[in-house]
């Protein structure tokens, strides 16, 4: 070995004497190698080994100081965490998937369950039972991959909410030069962003006259509010901008309030005009003013980062004031956007009330909860009604939706409490509409499935009426409507009677939908004779519907009625013409 070596090459040390860091006599075998008895495995160092000995140490140094960095993350972890009897949103994921849920034979209990609460899979939800370690466990993968929504829910228990923090969080929002707020270009802290905003709100006394609008006559179609808390929240924010005090204004509460104000002023009526002293123009001019505002505070508060139940809320109430200004291209693509944040969220896996105790901090709020419920079911609505418009596709599939159906209940009778106490179905509340039309909105889900695998036949035509005439002959007393021509239209001073018709109007749609592909095959084909009848005489009760009390015009602003009243109008129209055409035609033949 000596031989092969170069001249000019020093001798280096053994390879056993390098690894024990000893000093070698150079010679092969070398001296501590032969007292050691291991002088068959001295041998001279190959350049190579050596770069690779001196790269596997770099490699243990710098793992030595990921685990010095993970064991100080763990101690931060463990001052700042949540009690031991606490489980993460993850761990509770991993814990429901290992459980397999959806097994094939349920359990009575879970049948019973499931049909307690409609809709609604038996699975367990959001309540926290794991251990400390396993909790601990699971933070650092959530903080290794970047899960900021899992880390914040699980470690600190924070949550940015109307009902309990008084505003958002800062580390969202530019404070010194440019950040990851692209807003920062423009506007240098939240205090100038809502300066900038406040001369588009109206003064004092037309948003009290806009907020009581819209709780009396708007807040039943889009039930997203606690109103009680709003109203309340809604005065401070407007104390403090009076006081230039922007500093505490909410930026991400302050889009609900504009979102509200805007379709106030969208939707009001000539008596709400002559208390403002403005025209129906100047009232839209203000609602799309406020609309840019709306969307501005959802931009500036960074709603795909910093994802809280106010942005899910202003989501849904712009996404109304869309669907009435063609706008509906947008208002489904923020709806998807909002799917994932409530799923981010938990809001997907809010079960009925337990009364455990159990909830993550950040749902222990009764009101919250409640609220969430509606917001949820309220994406859902949107994202089901929606689908047949928008290539059949939807982002809530029925197997991954396990939050119960919200309560039955008043807003002032929602308080912090450990249960929500639901009122029974007989009982009309301000919900009673929102859970009225929930019931049909499963079936439009299964009509956009059996149009996606290829179309549906009669025999699920029929099957679908029955469902729906079901649910309809179901309806509670105060939505059943007696159509005779010879009563006067009625003028309720409360929104009862539009909710009633709206009710009237989905159901009445639904079986106009399934009928109309085969209204011109019943001119050629005695099959679809049935369906033909079916189809006129949902359109015709639709149109009596609107034109049995007085406020159809009203409700002819919105885009559900407006859609439906189109599509009977259209298919009435299409029946007496065709008709006509045969009746032209028989007496042509007759004649020759």
């Amino acid at each position: 070995m000596s031989e092969s070596r170069t001249s000019s090459r020093p001798i280096q040390s053994c390879f056993q004497c390098r690894k024990r860091k000893i000093k070698c006599s150079k010679s092969y075998p070398c001296t501590p190698c032969i007292l050691r008895g291991e002088g068959d495995a001295c041998r001279e160092v190959d350049k190579a080994q050596l770069q690779e000995h001196r790269k596997s140490c770099e490699r243990i140094e710098e793992l030595v100081d990921r685990i010095q960095k993970l064991e100080n993350t763990i101690s931060v972890l463990s001052s700042r965490g949540s009690p031991s009897n606490e489980e993460s949103p993850r761990s509770i994921r991993r814990r429901e998937l290992s459980s397999t849920p959806y097994s094939k034979s349920p359990s009575p209990v879970s049948k019973r369950r499931s049909c307690s609460r409609n809709l609604c899979s038996p699975v367990p939800t959001l309540l926290r039972t794991g251990s400390r370690d396993e909790e601990v466990a699971l933070i650092l993968e959530d903080f290794v991959m970047g899960r900021k929504v899992n880390q914040t829910r699980a470690v600190d228990g924070h949550c940015v909410s109307s009902y309990n923090t008084p505003s958002s969080s800062s580390e969202n929002h530019p404070i010194n030069g440019l950040n990851s707020n692209p807003w920062s270009l423009w506007v240098n802290s939240p205090p100038e962003f809502v300066s900038r905003l406040s001369p588009i709100l109206p003064n004092h006394a037309r948003i009290q006259l806009l907020l009581h609008f819209y709780v009396q006559r708007l807040d039943w179609y889009a039930k997203v509010l606690h109103v009680p808390s709003f109203l309340a929240k809604s005065n401070a924010i407007l104390t403090h901008i009076d006081n230039h005090r922007f500093e505490l204004v909410d930026v991400g509460f302050l889009g609900v309030l504009l979102a509200v104000l805007c379709l106030a002023f969208h939707f009001a009526d000539a008596s709400l005009c002559e208390q403002l002293f403005l025209d129906y123009s100047a009232c839209s001019e203000y609602a799309q003013q406020l609309y840019t505002g709306a969307q501005a505070c959802l931009q500036y508060s960074n709603f795909t980062g910093s994802q809280t139940l106010e942005h899910l809320q202003n989501i849904i109430l712009t996404g109304v004031y869309q669907q009435n200004n063609d706008e509906s291209d947008s208002q489904w693509a923020l709806t998807g956007a909002a799917i994932k944040i409530a799923q981010n969220l938990g809001m997907s896996r809010l079960g009925s009330e337990t009364g455990l105790h159990q909830y993550p901090l950040e749902w222990r709020s009764s009101i919250k909860r409640e609220v969430a419920r509606r917001v949820w079911w309220c994406l859902v609505l949107n994202d089901w009604s929606c689908a047949m418009a928008h290539q059949g596709v939807y982002s809530i599939h029925p197997s991954q939706n396990h939050t119960s159906l919200p309560a039955n209940i008043d807003d002032v009778d929602l308080g912090e409490s450990d249960v929500v106490q639901s009122k029974p179905p007989n009982i009309h509340t301000e919900m009673s509409s929102f859970l009225c039309r929930l019931r049909f909105i499963d079936i439009q889900r299964q009509l956009v499935d059996e149009s996606n695998r290829g179309g549906y036949d009669l025999d699920f035509v029929n099957d679908m009426e029955y469902k729906i005439n079901n649910v309809i002959s179901d309806l509670n007393d105060h939505f059943q409507m007696v159509l005779d021509s010879r009563k006067k239209p009625s003028r309720p001073n409360d929104a009862r009677c539009s909710e009633r018709t709206l009710c009237q109007i989905i159901g009445q749609g639904l079986i106009l939908q399934l009928n109309r592909p085969f209204l011109f095959r019943s001119y050629h084909d005695k099959r679809y004779v049935q369906a033909r009848s079916q189809c006129i005489k949902a359109a015709r009760l639709i149109l009596q519907h609107l034109n049995a009390n007085l406020q159809g015009e009203r409700l002819l602003r919105w885009s559900i009625p407006v859609s439906n009243a189109f599509a009977a109008t259209c298919a009435i129209c299409a029946v007496t013409g065709q008709t006509s055409k045969l009746e032209n035609a028989q007496l042509s033949s007759r004649v020759l």
